[in-house]
């Protein structure tokens, strides 16, 4: 999987496995957690190394992205995740580090392969969830072509997708605050 996000994140210099466990040392970058707040100055950096890993093809061992939602999707729907983006899944502030003049993404523990606007759109949650206005939130998003692009059914599918198995996770009432940022993405679209 490193082979592969190099352009994106930090290099993977040794690699050793005992009792079971994967031990995994990376180049040092030199890095804070981004700040996805209104305004940051992280925004564009945390863009530029967005729009380089939607460039990224996954390999052939990344499970689909579309699987996740097998459970909670009619399989009409599951076919509109299908992509052949790597993708992230998880870009929280804690798995993007920013330096001077660019940033990266770490943690690629919930990878999957999928429509290079996921990601996109994920980050985009990520910035209302640090009190960015959805319209700002979504003013940054215009800036992909992937997630201007993006098929609306797609989108809402997502939506739908994750909306039903994080309700399943915590409960209704407290995916509320969660859910309704997901649908801002699918009013958007």
């Amino acid at each position: 999987m490193n082979a592969a996000t190099r352009e994106v994140g930090p290099r993977m210099l040794w690699q050793v496995r005992a009792g079971g466990w994967d031990l995994l040392g990376f180049e040092c970058v030199d890095g804070r957690h981004a700040n996805l707040s209104a305004g940051s100055a992280d925004l564009k950096l945390v863009a530029d190394v967005l729009q380089t890993a939607q460039a990224v093809r996954a390999p052939t061992s990344v499970p689909s992205f579309a699987d996740r939602f097998a459970e909670v999707l009619p399989r009409e729907q599951l076919h509109l995740l299908r992509g052949d983006t790597l993708l992230h899944t998880d870009t929280n502030p804690h798995n993007l580090l920013v330096g001077d003049d660019r940033a990266w993404i770490v943690d690629w523990a919930m990878s999957a392969t999928g429509p290079a606007w996921v990601d996109v759109a994920y980050t985009t949650v990520r910035l209302m969830e640090a009190d960015c206005p959805p319209s700002r939130a979504l003013e940054w998003a215009a800036q992909f072509p992937s997630w201007t692009s993006a098929y609306p059914r797609a989108v809402e599918a997502f939506v739908t997708g994750t909306c039903r198995l994080w309700e399943r996770q915590v409960g209704a009432r407290d995916a509320r605050p969660s859910n309704g940022r997901f649908g801002v993405l699918e009013r958007a679209a």
